[in-house]
């Protein structure tokens, strides 16, 4: 179980890598700060959402 644990989170880092790897490319007119602005939001939207889930779990558990 662990190990299937530590390959999908791989998986993970791997295509999030690889997705900022190719920002540039994807979206050739953007600034870097732009791409920079962009990831940030970006974290702070995963970020919010893993609160309001674990907020939503931990209150249907209370249930």
């Amino acid at each position: 179980m662990i190990g299937r644990v530590q390959a999908f989170t791989a998986l993970l880092t791997s295509g999030f890598g690889l997705a900022i790897y190719l920002l540039p490319t994807i979206v050739p007119g953007a600034s870097e700060a732009t791409l920079y602005m962009a990831c940030g939001v970006i974290i702070v939207i995963c970020v919010g959402g893993l609160l309001f889930w674990t907020k939503d779990q931990e209150q249907s558990q209370k249930s």
